[in-house]
């Protein structure tokens, strides 16, 4: 038996109230990104997995990335979100943007794809945050082991509450998260990938 919740939206019109956000907007934000894609008529070789097993071992990860074989890879997540009383000073909270994850338990960015996704972010006026863990981790960490190695980075949704059956999310991470992703699939092209690849930060 699981505990049972509807989903709601807050009194604040932005504030996402469900079950299990972790990591269920993950998968949502790849499908948006898909449907955006297809608006623009961008052709891209894009893969979008939902893996199993994450908390136990990044274990779907390992199979997807095998199956796939990635160029390049971005993990998506939720994270905590630094906004409730006695939350440390951090800039993760919901309303801040996307998340993007100098490193966590599992996994140290790539550093081009970083600076990469950074740039786009600004380029195109997308709020961001950064996110740093010192313990836990993401399916990045058996990602970029995969075969001779995958580029690699994880953005994140701020998330209050997570690993319960109610936890809260803002509606506008989610809208920023897929904009950001959008763009960054369309800047990657052959010479980005190989300067990827070349880059000095490994």
């Amino acid at each position: 038996m699981t505990p049972y919740e509807e989903f709601r939206v807050m009194a604040d019109g932005k504030t996402l109230l469900g079950k299990a956000w972790d990591d269920r907007i993950g998968l949502a934000i790849g499908i948006e990104v898909m449907k955006e894609l297809a608006k623009t008529g961008h052709k891209a070789n894009l893969a979008v997995a939902g893996t199993v097993q994450e908390e136990v071992g990044l274990r779907g990860a390992r199979t997807a990335a095998a199956h796939i074989r990635p160029d390049i890879a971005i993990a998506l997540d939720v994270t905590l979100s630094h906004d409730l009383p006695g939350s440390p000073d951090e800039p993760c909270k919901l309303g801040a943007g996307p998340a993007l994850s100098i490193m966590d338990g599992s996994v140290i960015a790539h550093r081009g794809l970083f600076d990469l996704v950074e740039k786009i972010a600004k380029e195109n006026k997308i709020p961001y945050c950064y996110d740093l863990l010192t313990a836990g981790g993401t399916d990045s960490g058996e990602i970029h082991k995969t075969g001779d190695g995958v580029i690699t980075m994880t953005i994140s949704l701020a998330c209050r509450y997570f690993h319960s059956h109610v936890s809260m999310i803002n509606y506008d991470d989610f809208v920023n998260t897929v904009k950001l992703i959008v763009e960054v699939v369309k800047a990657i092209d052959k010479k980005t990938l190989a300067e990827l690849k070349e880059s000095k930060y490994l």
